[in-house]
């Protein structure tokens, strides 16, 4: 593909996003039965602030 283009490698960059949220330090798992598949789950209780990260990065 990028022979075909002509894609140099200063051309490349790699992007991602994420979200958290913030006074949250680690992730959690949330078990439940089987019969419960499909509804919804609160999984953090109260109102938590999200923050978005995003990052680009090019290459050289």
């Amino acid at each position: 593909m990028r022979a075909k283009y002509a894609i140099q490698d200063a051309d490349l960059y790699n992007f991602d996003e994420i979200g958290f949220m913030m006074g949250v330090i680690c992730g959690g798992m949330v078990v439940t039965r089987a019969d419960r598949r499909g509804r919804g789950k609160q999984l953090q209780p109260g109102n938590r602030e999200w923050a978005t990260a995003i990052e680009c990065i090019k290459a050289r």
